[in-house]
């Protein structure tokens, strides 16, 4: 039950109330906690000065919130931000088509949907979520729209 509400919670962006369920119970990072590192095959790092763009391609609101990155992506870059996306695409040919359209370089997906050790560690439910970290490695925000973190 209490994996049920921290999905809602997440889900609706209340995750700023999930410490009062007590941190045992959270199987994501939450603000002020160090955020998972990224796991893109054969490597892994810890994302710093980042923001992280958990998307899925065929999601019209993810497509309207990839299209919102891509205006800001200089504005991001200028400021030292780090931009990464990762796609829940089960077909590689999909992720690439999507992919090859979006000016960051840090494009990962590992082809095994919401199951993805990525979105597994990182918690996510549902897309678009974004999740901006410090330059310690620490979760500072976790947004459903990126208007919601540049205001």
């Amino acid at each position: 039950m209490t994996q049920s509400i921290i999905r809602q919670f997440t889900k609706y962006a209340k995750d700023y109330l999930l410490p009062e369920l007590g941190v045992e119970y959270l199987t994501m990072p939450i603000n002020g906690q160090t955020a998972p590192e990224i796991q893109t095959g054969d490597r892994s790092f810890l994302p710093k000065n980042a923001l992280v763009m958990f998307y899925e391609t065929g999601c019209g609101m993810c497509h309207a919130e990839l299209e919102a990155l891509k205006q800001k992506y200089q504005l991001l870059v200028d400021n030292n931000v780090r931009v990464i996306s990762i796609a829940a695409d089960e077909s590689k040919d999909v992720f690439e088509y999507t992919a090859e359209k979006l000016p960051w370089p840090d494009k990962f997906c590992d082809f095994k949907g919401f199951d993805g050790v990525n979105f597994r560690n990182y918690g996510i439910v549902g897309t678009p979520t974004f999740i901006l970290i410090d330059a310690e490695g620490i979760v500072r925000g976790r947004y459903a729209q990126l208007k919601e973190w540049l205001k």
